[in-house]
């Protein structure tokens, strides 16, 4: 069996440069206590920005999550760093580029939400539009999934990913509801392929990321209520 070996690529800045350049942009973030969290690439200048915020006479805080390695870091399948603060704090600061970690905290908390992009050094605030069409796409699925007569498991082999027991389960479960299920185990995943089955709805095992924008696949987590 080949070996697996996972690289970090995290983003280098030096302190002034980001100084310089945040110093009117957080001007846009007009909350007191906020809580940081961050992508992998970039979660080494968590300090420097916790500095910036508090120069700027602001309350800051982080927290470790359950899977991630480092304070303050969030993935698509775990935002805990970010809800185990939510309590303390008025608003998040996300340090990344892209939503799919932020539509998934959207979810979870009534706090608002700030994208600091790292490369455009810009400040952006979640729109609420976004999270009422992702909103909206999981509320689709799901009633996709209640009137579906066959469903498709997608499994991953991937390490981290791989729930091929919690996938069998499921399958025990679907049957019972008299559905017909089908395991799909993969590696990499095109989407195109799933027209070639005729499967009403595809159920993602694997991560959450698979069902972002796709009525066609509805997350796991997302349909435990009806079990």
């Amino acid at each position: 069996m080949s070996k697996i070996i996972f690289v970090e690529a995290k983003r280098k800045y030096g302190s002034e440069r980001l100084k310089e350049q945040l110093n009117s942009e957080i001007k846009k973030i007009q909350y007191n206590r906020i809580g940081i969290i961050a992508s992998i690439q970039y979660i080494n200048i968590v300090s420097e920005i916790k500095k910036i915020l508090e120069s700027n006479k602001m309350e800051v805080f982080t927290a470790k999550g359950r899977i991630g390695k480092y304070v303050g870091q969030i993935l698509g399948c775990d935002v805990s760093a970010a809800t185990k603060i939510e309590y303390k704090i008025d608003a998040f600061l996300f340090i990344g580029t892209g939503q799919f970690h932020l539509l998934n905290l959207a979810l979870k908390t009534k706090k608002p939400i700030f994208i600091l992009n790292p490369e455009t050094f810009q400040i952006s605030k979640l729109d609420k539009e976004e999270i009422r069409h992702f909103q909206n796409k999981i509320e689709a699925s799901k009633k996709k999934f209640l009137v579906s007569t066959t469903v498709g498991i997608i499994v991953s082999t991937k390490p981290g990913q791989n729930n091929i027991s919690m996938a069998l389960e499921l399958k025990k479960k679907l049957e019972k509801m008299k559905k017909k299920a089908f395991l799909f185990i993969c590696d990499f995943l095109d989407k195109n392929e799933l027209e070639n089955f005729k499967c009403d709805i595809w159920i993602n095992t694997a991560c959450p990321g698979i069902a972002l924008d796709d009525a066609r696949i509805v997350n796991m987590e997302e349909i435990l209520q009806y079990f």
